[in-house]
């Protein structure tokens, strides 16, 4: 009869152990899915920003190339 109650509470402390663990795993899971939107986020305005600099750059060209054709237009 002892042993059954010794059982009963280690199978209690046991249970009591899980359940105080249940708020710390979401928390955890909470960070990291914060995380991981913080690093989506980020990878969002780096492509944004990279596309706006492409854009710049063929501006940039296009603008070269035509002063260049007007400058061999008035030399010849």
């Amino acid at each position: 009869m002892i042993r059954r109650i010794s059982n009963i509470t280690v199978r209690n402390i046991a249970r009591d152990k899980y359940r105080n663990s249940r708020g710390s795993v979401m928390f955890i899971v909470i960070m990291i899915l914060i995380v991981a939107s913080l690093l989506g986020l980020l990878m969002l305005t780096i492509s944004h920003y990279n596309s706006k600099l492409s854009g710049n750059e063929v501006r940039r060209k296009k603008a070269f190339y035509i002063a260049e054709s007007g400058a061999m237009e008035a030399i010849d």
